[in-house]
């Protein structure tokens, strides 16, 4: 599980290119029909809505980190709650 040099470089790369793409695809799939803007436009009101994304997911990075480590079950069934609720509203 050791990795340094161009294997850690790829390792972290892929990262980020995996957060960029799912990114682009929540962007683009949360944001309004623009087809009736220029390109510029488009590009432009996507590039600001990843600018946003990156500071949400700092911003929920950040403070995760300082979770207790008591409080992640309760975290955990908040979250599998939602995903239920979630479900049932797209299935109903």
């Amino acid at each position: 599980l050791d990795h340094c040099g161009p294997d850690f470089g790829f390792i972290t790369y892929a990262s980020a290119l995996r957060l960029w793409l799912f990114g682009a695809l929540f962007v683009g799939v949360a944001t309004p029909n623009l087809s009736g803007l220029n390109i510029w436009a488009r590009e432009g009101f996507g590039f600001a809505g990843l600018i946003f994304l990156s500071i949400a997911v700092g911003v929920v990075e950040s403070s995760m980190a300082r979770l207790r480590l008591l409080k992640v079950p309760q975290l955990l069934v908040g979250a599998g709650a939602l995903s239920m609720l979630a479900a049932i509203l797209v299935l109903g």
